[in-house]
């Protein structure tokens, strides 16, 4: 509670009567003091009732009027305020203020108030906020300050009753966003996935011959009335497949213009997955990986706050940077054809085959320098300690492909399917389309790779990138070139 300058007024005059009443020995003026100081006294005991009675009764409302919203963009937010009708130890009157959280900024500051009195109970206001960075905003609680019809005090205090809706703010989107493969669209269809196997599910199977450990439940009696022996009937079983994403944000992901790199692009198809799986209450999980290794870890999960929380950090994820220690080497051959041109090289005595044999006999250092990679090793880690089927999703770009490759080749092995979605280098480069020609040989050679991979069983390999840039490249082959004389 704080005292006004009208109250330090009245103690002044009070002192004023008693120091009087002493000079000039005047009982009345000591008497006219003392009631002054007591009335002050009751003034404020009075004052402190009432805030406790509003504190306990005051109720106060915040409503967002979109809760997921583009960055740069304006939401409506609606405060409300309502005390009720019951007599107070003191008449007061009550302003509530709205507290934006730090980042947002408004554009009236008059509409974030509110003010209660006797004559009115209840009151409501809309402001207009402006989001102009991505990420999650928690609106806070209100304050209220409440002063007394006598202007002598006044207290200030959050209130406990207000709610405190929160506001996900999305980066805008890139534009022409392509999915696909050698430059055609494709179109993934998402929700519940066969298993391959049998047994109480709900899609009729085939007709079998009863064996013992078959339950009642199973028996076709249809089946078992045509034949002379008790027949069952399975069912093929349907199960939410898990999904788990695997989206690179080291430095190399960084390529492009602000607002269109590599990184923009794989995170609204990892956005798409997220908001599929919460669409189809599919489990999802999400792993994040830097240039020095694994940096988010969230199992799937079926609840609303892990779909949340998953949609949060993909908005949230920004580029890591490689330190001297984690700059990767260049690209080496597979282990496979490292090992076919040492056996070449071994075959000659040239001084050119001298010199090139050590680099192509050193495939173990390969598998070592693979192994230790931030993307092999966090698929490597975290699909080792799933028992379930799992769809693993790789979103990465075309920097790391003998990485990839192997990455890839894990996950199969380990758990059902792979999708891969690469983001080619040559479309998110600035001056990627300066020399075309040369710009559609890096694009065929992205092309053979991502084909390599799809060639592997169970897997298949996207591109993800601008697709207009992409139609550019993809046009100029279409036109005859110029016969030269």
């Amino acid at each position: 509670m704080q005292v006004t300058r009208r109250y330090w007024a009245a103690v002044g005059l009070a002192s004023l009567l008693a120091v009087t009443a002493l000079i000039f020995r005047q009982p009345l003026l000591v008497g006219g003091a003392g009631a002054l100081g007591a009335w002050l006294l009751i003034q404020q005991i009075v004052f402190l009732k009432t805030v406790l009675q509003v504190d306990n009764q005051l109720s106060i409302s915040q409503t967002v009027a979109r809760k997921r919203v583009l960055a740069e963009d304006n939401v409506s937010i609606v405060l409300k305020a309502t005390l009720p009708a019951t007599d107070l130890p003191h008449p007061a009157t009550l302003t509530i203020t709205a507290t934006l959280p730090p980042g947002l900024s408004h554009t009236d500051q008059s509409n974030r108030r509110l003010t209660l009195d006797a004559d009115s109970l209840e009151e409501t206001s809309t402001f207009t906020i402006n989001v102009p960075v991505a990420g999650r905003f928690e609106l806070q609680q209100p304050t209220v300050t409440m002063t007394d019809s006598q202007g002598l005090f006044k207290s200030t205090f959050p209130t406990r009753t207000a709610d405190t809706p929160s506001i996900t703010v999305v980066p805008r989107r890139p534009q022409n966003l392509h999915v696909g493969q050698g430059g055609d669209n494709a179109i993934s269809a998402f929700g519940d996935h066969k298993t391959g196997d049998f047994g109480l599910g709900l899609e009729p199977g085939e007709v079998r011959e009863y064996v013992p450990g078959d339950t009642i439940r199973q028996i076709d009696w249809k089946a078992t009335a045509r034949s002379t022996s008790p027949h069952v009937r399975e069912f093929e079983e349907e199960s939410d497949r898990q999904t788990v994403l695997f989206v690179d944000h080291r430095e190399t992901m960084g390529t492009g213009i602000d607002g269109e790199t590599k990184l923009d692009y794989a995170r609204q198809v990892a956005l798409a997955f997220a908001d599929n799986a919460q669409s189809n209450q599919e489990p999802i999980g999400l792993y994040t990986v830097g240039d020095a290794g694994i940096t988010t870890r969230q199992p799937a999960a079926t609840t609303l706050e892990a779909y949340t929380q998953i949609q949060t950090t993909l908005h949230d994820l920004t580029l890591t940077h490689a330190s001297a220690d984690t700059h990767q080497t260049a690209d080496s051959l597979p282990p496979r054809k490292a090992r076919q041109a040492a056996t070449t090289l071994t075959a000659t005595d040239s001084p050119f085959a001298t010199q090139l044999r050590p680099y192509f006999e050193a495939s173990r250092t390969y598998v070592q320098r693979i192994s230790s990679q931030p993307l092999y090793k966090t698929v490597k880690t975290q699909l080792a300690r799933q028992d379930n089927t799992i769809s693993a999703i790789v979103l990465t770009d075309d920097k790391h492909r003998s990485e990839v490759r192997e990455t890839v080749k894990l996950a199969r092995k380990q758990h059902g399917d792979v999708l891969v979605f690469l983001t080619p280098t040559v479309l998110f480069e600035r001056e990627g389309l300066t020399d075309i020609n040369h710009a559609y040989d890096r694009y065929s050679d992205f092309e053979e790779f991502r084909r390599d991979l799809t060639r592997l069983e169970g897997v298949s390999a996207f591109e993800i990138g601008p697709g207009d840039r992409l139609d550019a490249l993809l046009a100029t082959q279409s036109t005859p070139k110029p016969t030269h004389q």
